[in-house]
């Protein structure tokens, strides 16, 4: 390899055996010669359009993530309301031990104002039910309670499938190359 100069353009020659060819490096009359206005306005343009697309871009990326910040406030709030709701639902006394996986069911004493849990269902009452009906809940595993005509069947459903996930011979196999 050798460096040639010809009048305009310096270039990088390479002579083998198979073929000859010559690199382009610099084109020495446009490294030379002096800037026309026209290239700082385009210089200018280009800048201006960069800055822009930065600014954009760096918007865009901010609002996914303020989206981001709204959603795990909101889960966040959820978290809390529940949590409260099981705190309460935990100090309501009932005469029973209560078992993960009961359903229990939700009183008012009418002259009392007190909440009581009870296993009889407001059916199983009938017209005689001494209480006002509040609501029917199941007794999680985890001390939390789900309210049984929202969010029960979605929930089991959910856990049968993490159930069948962690069941599968995959996941095990997973677990046990870590």
């Amino acid at each position: 390899e050798s460096g040639q100069r010809s009048e305009n353009i310096v270039v990088l020659a390479n002579r083998s055996k198979e073929k000859d060819f010559e690199v382009k490096l610099v084109n020495r009359k446009n490294a030379t010669r002096i800037a026309l206005p026209d290239d700082l306005v385009q210089l200018a343009e280009h800048i201006k359009r960069a800055d822009e697309m930065c600014r954009h871009s760096t918007l865009n990326k901010l609002t996914v993530i303020a989206d981001q910040i709204r959603y795990l406030q909101h889960q966040a709030a959820d978290v809390i309301k529940r949590a409260n709701r099981d705190l309460y639902l935990n100090s309501i006394k009932c005469n029973f031990v209560k078992q993960p996986g009961q359903i229990y069911h939700l009183y008012e004493h009418g002259k009392t104002d007190e909440s009581l849990f009870s296993r009889i269902a407001p059916e199983e009452w009938g017209p005689s039910c001494p209480y006002k009906y509040i609501d029917s809940f199941k007794f999680e595993p985890d001390m939390s309670w789900t309210r049984i005509d929202e969010n029960l069947h979605k929930k089991e459903e959910d856990l049968a499938m993490v159930e069948k996930i962690l069941d599968s011979k995959g996941y095990c196999r997973f677990l046990t190359n870590s």
